[in-house]
This record gives C-alpha cells, structure tokens and sequence, in this order.
C-alpha cells in the first residue's frame, strides 16, 4: 500500500503532528471492524514535530499488509476496506484533536486454490 500526498498549491504546505507518526494503514472488515492497524502496538516518539511539502512535492508512504488481523491471526477470505491517511494537520492549534486526511479503497482477498 502507498499512500500519496501531493502539494498542489503555489505555496508550501505545512503538516503539524502530536508525535512522531505521520500517516496510518486501516483495514476493515464488511462491517466496519477493524481488523489490522499499522500502528498497533508501535511505539513513536513522543514530541510534536512538522513537515513543509514544497509547491510540487510529493510525499509517499508505504506498508505491507500481510493479510493477518492486529492479533496476528490470518484474516478470512472476503471483502476488506483499507485506508490510508496522514495524521498531519494544516494549522499546528488543531493537533490536539486528531486531524487526518486520505482515501479508502475495497479490496477481496480470495481463498487460495486447493
């Protein structure tokens, strides 16, 4: 998985973060539970930190999915809803509440053949 951030703009964009993580992986199941987080059970430092992206730029971050549940179990044949987002909040007052931003996506992960 990749997730892509661009900065469009003219002027450069500044990110403002409660720790070290910036960006994070979910998947769902059909029913909305999650069943994987890439950050669970990890640990990020602990001070407040920011991140300019320049007119232009382009940021990408990347995570493997090996398809088991935060328990470490292998996750059922079926459909799932990834998402990916960043953590960072455009004005550094708002950081407090948890900003994030980014898109979701369906993916089928198939039973094997016998």
């Amino acid at each position: 998985m990749t997730l892509t951030l661009t900065n469009c703009a003219d002027n450069p964009a500044r990110l403002f973060y409660p720790d070290g993580q910036r960006y994070e992986f979910i998947a769902e199941d059909e029913q909305g539970q999650e069943v994987w987080r890439w950050s669970f059970e990890k640990a990020f430092t602990q001070a407040v930190g920011e991140e300019t992206i320049g007119p232009g730029e382009t940021v990408a971050y990347s995570e493997v999915w090996e398809q088991s549940s935060n328990d470490g179990q292998q996750v059922d044949p079926k459909r799932y809803k990834i998402f990916g987002f960043s953590v960072g909040c455009g004005v550094e007052s708002a950081i407090d509440t948890g900003c994030h931003f980014g898109v979701g996506l369906f993916i089928s992960i198939e039973p094997g053949a016998p």
